[in-house]
């Protein structure tokens, strides 16, 4: 028993709450509007509450009021386009009773001429309101049936749709013409009456009302404009898609809808910020959109391959082509006839270095377009390695040559270059000459001149030239395209190789600042130079150390293309003692080491020498010896070469001295010839020695050994080295240049005894010319370094290398004795100091 008065109890308590709770409802947008004007703000607030930061942008002047009177909690204001002022006309539903506020306070003999001007407005919302102002009357205005209906129609005409509400209270029965379509009142009141009283939303009801009147688009296009205006998402899209009349305006729409989570629509407002259509380009909103898109929970293929896209070209985004993989991947899963996704996850496999994947992918697309035909080829090319072309990879490559492809001109061409295949490079001139009269695009032109520099350096027969033809088009490449660096680094070789090292290392701090770091070995070289130049020593060592600074550097980048380059200059100046640091045999030895790795043929070569002859603390080592040279030579060094025929000389292997060395004469410099005649003069018949001395007939002095030159060989066999032999002399470039300063060294030290000599004719004179005296003193300067000039009065300052000193200058042409005995006195401290 008291269970059934329990149930009965919770029976009746939900009838009664779900009582209350119908009878106070939430009301309809138009409901909530009619509460506003009446100003019962509660009941407003109940209506407006579930539109307060949703994209309907009728309502939100209304919820901004609502919220500075506290009746609803705060909420974020839909943005929309800073160009487009959708939303400020949108406002004219929240200022219409504003402005009848206003007219009604000003009710005067005018009154009628204003509500004229009203009439011609196109304020809807105003023109509604003063028609139920007619349809009820007022102490002020009487009640005008005629002048309602006319407001009422002026309002439905001008974009409220509560203007056929208001006729159907007053002629139901009544048509009106809208459009070529004549409506009856009571039909589209019974649908609009729906509104409040439906499960629908309004913007759903107006939309429905749209559709129903599909065929007729003008009637169509203002009720889903109004659908759109009351929040309905659908509508918003439909609207800003098919009937806006400018970008900015479809931007509008688009935002509205993508805040409430209209997929197609996330992607239009990610397109049109990215474009800068309708609004200002902004990068970081469109890949706000394009991520939004892509995490839906119905993308699609064409969302994944915008997110892609955005990751590869870094747009509001750091650039990323993993990410971008990882997306291209998605996007032709979800749709394998999305072809584009699918040469772009070929094209970033290839970036990745991923060749043989890239070639699978880019194999389906290579027909579709040019530039696919040229990724697929260069993925193929990179697949089978860069040392000779793939057949298929080379007939691509010539097709679109025949269309002037820059690309593909500029890998043959460097192919061309680099001696791998054998190409017409007439051919490539004239298609380059076409392209730089037909390219606008600077970067462009800038590489078709870099690569006609390259065909004049391959015409020339060699991979380097300082011919100014040749460098014309360097130039040229340069102005077109100042941030080319790599015409930049080129020409800046050019000009370190002209001497100009100033401007060479101005144009390679460039190329550092662009973050190039195959540049630091070049930028070094440019210091160790101009040190060279400088006569001051501290400015020198300052220079030195920064090229020891700049070598290293280099170092730290195992993948740059001068690694052992860099390495071998290292220990050029361990040798030469240079840059403060000392001649460290351990350090020599690493460095040579690195850089023979790396194939440096100097340093293969000082190797060899080095366990030759024991140099830099090696133990001598003929094996390792022999190794080295043999290295050397496989890499197309002449003097490891001469040296390693030089080492079989001396181990008595005269026939096979002469079999390495028979073809050196075409090679060696002049500075060799003395030994390659050392050796030819053991094994072969040279009947004219005057030959030797001529460079242009070199070929005269090799012949093929006979029967008495064998006999010859037998005789003039060089016997095995013992520790007393005499060595044979090796050819060691830094051993070289380290006896070459010995020599300037001499010959300085026989210049500063003459200029010695020169200054001991003075002493004891009676007078002598000043200018005699002073021509000696700036000889003394130009030798030491140092400078003469002038002090207070006749005081005059004189350093000489780190050496100062004064005198005073005569007033007459002649130095008298007392001035000469100083003079001299001053030049003796100074040599004596200086030597």
């Amino acid at each position: 028993m008291y269970k059934r008065i329990f149930i009965s109890l919770i029976l009746i308590s939900v009838i009664f709450t779900s009582q209350i709770f119908c009878s106070h409802s939430t009301p309809s947008l138009f409901e909530a509007m009619e509460h506003f004007e009446k100003g019962d703000y509660q009941k407003a607030a109940r209506g407006f509450a579930p539109y307060a930061g949703q994209p309907c942008p009728v309502a939100e002047p209304y919820c901004i009021d609502l919220l500075k009177k506290n009746l609803l909690g705060t909420f974020q204001i839909v943005p929309s386009n800073e160009e487009y002022k959708e939303k400020d006309n949108l406002k004219q539903w929240y200022e219409a009773q504003q402005k009848l506020k206003a007219l009604l306070r000003q009710k005067n003999k005018n009154f009628d001429s204003k509500l004229k001007a009203v009439m011609s407005s196109s304020n809807g919302p105003l023109l509604y309101l003063l028609g139920k102002l007619y349809e009820t009357g007022t102490q002020k205005i009487d009640a005008d049936q005629s002048k309602a209906a006319n407001y009422f129609l002026l309002a439905f005409q001008k974009g409220d749709p509560r203007g056929i509400l208001g006729l159907n209270r007053i002629c139901p029965e009544s048509e009106i013409i809208f459009g070529e379509t004549p409506i009856k009142i009571s039909r589209l009141a019974s649908l609009l009456s729906l509104m409040g009283t439906s499960t629908k939303s309004d913007g759903e009801i107006l939309a429905g009302i749209s559709a129903w009147y599909s065929k007729d688009p003008v009637v169509k296009q203002y009720f889903l404009r109004a659908a759109a205006q009351f929040g309905h998402t659908k509508s918003q899209f439909e609207y800003g898609q098919s009937y806006s009349s400018n970008e900015a305006e479809v931007l509008f729409w688009m935002m509205q809808a993508a805040e409430n989570n209209q997929r197609e629509a996330i992607g239009v407002c990610g397109h049109f910020f990215e474009q800068g259509k309708g609004t200002k380009q902004d990068y970081l909103k469109a890949y706000h959109y394009f991520k939004r898109a892509a995490y839906h929970p119905q993308a699609t293929s064409l969302d994944y391959f915008n997110f892609a896209l955005i990751h590869e070209q870094g747009k509001g985004v750091l650039e990323d082509y993993e990410t971008a993989l990882t997306w291209y991947k998605r996007a032709f899963k979800a749709d394998p006839t999305n072809k584009l996704a699918e040469y772009r996850y070929g094209r970033i496999l290839g970036l990745l270095g991923n060749y043989s994947k890239a070639v699978k992918y880019l194999r389906q697309t290579r027909d579709h377009s040019v530039e696919r035909a040229y990724n697929y080829a260069y993925a193929l090319l990179k697949e089978q390695g860069e040392d000779k072309i793939p057949s298929e990879a080379l007939k691509i490559f010539e097709k679109l040559i025949d269309q002037a492809h820059l690309e593909a001109i500029t890998v043959i061409t460097q192919y061309a270059y680099n001696n791998k295949i054998v190409f017409d490079l007439n051919k490539l001139k004239q298609m380059l000459k076409v392209l730089i009269k037909q390219e606008e695009n600077v970067e462009k032109r800038s590489i078709a001149y870099q690569c006609l520099y390259m065909i004049a350096c391959k015409e020339m027969g060699c991979t380097y030239t300082t011919n100014l033809k040749a460098i014309s088009f360097l130039e040229n490449a340069l102005k077109a395209n100042r941030s080319n660096y790599e015409v930049k680094f080129l020409y800046a070789r050019y000009l370190k190789d002209s001497r100009k090292f100033k401007r060479a290392l101005k144009y390679l701090r460039e190329v550092e600042q662009s973050g190039t770091k195959v540049v630091f070995n070049e930028i070094g070289a440019c210091y160790a130079l101009l040190a060279l130049e400088q006569a001051d020593f501290e400015a020198s060592l300052s220079m030195e150390k920064e090229a020891y600074g700049y070598y290293l550097k280099h170092m730290a980048f195992p993948e740059n293309e001068d690694y052992p380059t860099a390495a071998y200059n290292i220990a050029c100046l361990h040798i030469k003692g240079r840059a403060g640091l000392k001649e460290d045999s351990a350090e020599i030895l690493k460095y040579l080491h690195i850089a023979a790795e790396g194939k440096d043929l100097d340093a293969l070569n000082d190797l060899a020498v080095a366990y030759h002859l024991g140099l830099y603390g090696a133990e001598r080592d003929l094996e390792k010896a022999k190794c080295f040279y043999k290295q050397g030579i496989q890499e197309g060094g002449t003097i490891s070469k001469l040296n390693y025929a030089l080492l079989l000389l001396c181990e008595g292997q005269s026939e096979e001295a002469y079999s390495e060395s028979k073809d050196l004469f075409k090679e060696v410099l002049p500075l060799a010839r003395e030994l390659i005649h050392k050796i030819f003069s053991t094994i072969g018949n040279i009947k004219n020695q005057e030959i030797i001395e001529n460079t242009e007939n070199l070929e005269s002095c090799i012949v093929e050994p006979v029967q008495t030159e064998v006999e010859i060989i037998e005789e003039l066999k060089v016997p095995a080295r013992s520790s007393q032999a005499k060595p044979t002399r090796m050819y060691n470039p830094l051993k070289q240049q380290k006896d070459e300063e010995q020599d300037e060294d001499q010959k300085f030290n026989k210049k500063f005894d003459r200029l010695k000599q020169k200054l001991n004719k003075f002493k004891g004179q009676k007078q002598a010319k000043y200018r005699k005296v002073k021509a000696l003193m700036e000889q003394f300067i130009q030798l030491e370094g140092g400078h003469l000039k002038k002090g207070k009065g006749s005081g005059q300052r004189v350093r000489i290398g780190d050496n100062f000193s004064g005198f005073h200058r005569p007033h007459t042409a002649d130095l008298k004795k007392g001035a000469l005995k100083g003079i001299t006195r001053s030049m003796e401290v100074a040599s004596k100091k200086g030597c």
